[in-house]
């Protein structure tokens, strides 16, 4: 078996989006319920669901990767998704950005940078989990979460509320602030984007944060 999933293999299969925002941190706020227990709402045969996992993913091996996304995005960016037994794992050009699972790294990415892939809507709702936004942002947010949501068929009619429950788990504690040397960093707990708190990867960030710099300013 192909452990490559193409982006094109995404469009319209109701059970990886399904499977796939079960991982987010997002949650009802109103309604106190975690993002799986939200997407009921979707109706999703449990059953079905298990045979498209046993059919999706190799039989579980010890934090093996099973299945990954990876495309060149262009000359200078590429992404790599790997999904593992207990974690998802992101990578921005080979550079670890973050995980969904037991122990999460996650609010990597600005507003402004998640904004500049929208030129590629499957990869947009991909890179998600890796937002960090701070309150002021979530109605915009939210807004521009509900309209990709649409482009699968089974999320378009909860689009908004998934949305919600979605940038209810984007919300930081803290902003990302500019340092002259090092570029965009912040000091939110659980982010790589952490320079304090993750010192040995300040190479890896400085890198990410010029190429970045550069796809913002292409949009």
């Amino acid at each position: 078996m192909d452990k490559r999933i193409s982006v094109n293999e995404l469009e319209g299969n109701v059970f990886f989006w399904y499977y796939y925002l079960c991982w987010f941190r997002g949650y009802d706020a109103e309604n106190e319920l975690n993002i799986d227990e939200a997407l009921d709402v979707l109706k999703i045969d449990v059953e079905d669901l298990v045979n498209w996992e046993q059919f999706f993913f190799p039989p579980n091996t010890d934090d093996e990767v099973l299945r990954y996304i990876a495309e060149d995005l262009t000359e200078e960016l590429s992404i790599h998704i790997q999904f593992r037994s207990n974690a998802i794992v992101f990578f921005l050009n080979d550079n670890y950005i973050g995980n969904l699972g037991g122990h999460f790294e996650a609010w990597f990415l600005t507003l402004e940078e998640l904004k500049s892939f929208v030129k590629y809507p499957f990869v947009f709702l991909l890179l998600l989990p890796m937002l960090g936004i701070p309150a002021a942002q979530a109605q915009e947010t939210r807004s521009l979460i509900a309209k990709h949501l649409t482009i699968i068929p089974i999320l378009k009619d909860h689009a908004s509320y998934i949305a919600s429950c979605i940038t209810n788990g984007l919300v930081m504690t803290n902003g990302f602030v500019r340092q002259n040397a090092l570029g965009l960093t912040n000091d939110q707990n659980h982010s790589v984007r952490n320079i304090n708190q993750y010192p040995s990867d300040k190479d890896d960030i400085i890198a990410l944060n010029k190429i970045l710099e550069q796809f913002v300013q292409k949009d």
